[in-house]
């Protein structure tokens, strides 16, 4: 990995099929994230031990060896339920993300981002771009997608934690667990 692109797997999970008939019916009560102190809407961190065990088998034997750090969660973003943070990074989670989609859905998925005005697209260590980035991270016109990776059924998605992305189509989809935009977001070193 550490290309700057998202990396695909597709049939990531041979327990998918207990990943999704957990979340349909999974209690998605907000979150506080300890990192960060912002209350994140709809998590549930209750993900079942099949399922965390085969997460962690299969990046192992993407990476070559045990990822460290794992954070794991499913996240559901309903129509209408928008995130604190449009455009963020996740570096203050690890040095990867993975999002696992549990939706097919045509402009689904997850974008790497460019700031139009800055073209930064990595997490920033100048305050004074950290500031831009923030003043601009829920402004859309203020960023380019500059690739994609859609969402389908049991995709996994990975890329470095670094990277400037958001979650598409912004403002989520559906109305209930069973229809709404669902990703099992893991965070690892």
């Amino acid at each position: 990995m550490g290309s700057g692109l998202i990396h695909v797997h597709d049939d990531f999970l041979s327990c998918y099929d207990e990943l999704r008939a957990f979340a349909d019916t999974a209690d998605y009560a907000g979150e506080k994230n300890p990192v960060d102190g912002v209350i994140y809407p709809n998590i549930n961190a209750k993900i079942p031990d099949a399922v965390r065990s085969e997460v962690i088998e299969n990046l192992s034997d993407l990476l070559g060896r045990k990822p460290e750090k794992v954070t794991m969660f499913l996240r559901m973003s309903p129509a209408g339920v928008h995130v604190p943070h449009i455009a963020h990074h996740d570096l203050s989670m690890g040095q990867f993300s993975l999002m696992l989609y549990l939706n097919d859905h045509e402009q689904g998925g997850t974008g790497l981002l460019r700031h139009r005005r800055t073209g930064m697209s990595w997490a920033p260590e100048d305050p004074l771009f950290t500031a831009v980035a923030q003043a601009d991270q829920n402004n859309t016109e203020a960023w380019a997608i500059t690739s994609t990776a859609q969402m389908k059924q049991n995709r996994a998605a990975i890329f470095e934690a670094a990277q400037f992305h958001c979650a598409l189509p912004v403002g989520g989809f559906g109305e209930t667990p069973k229809d709404a935009r669902t990703v099992l977001t893991v965070f690892f070193t």
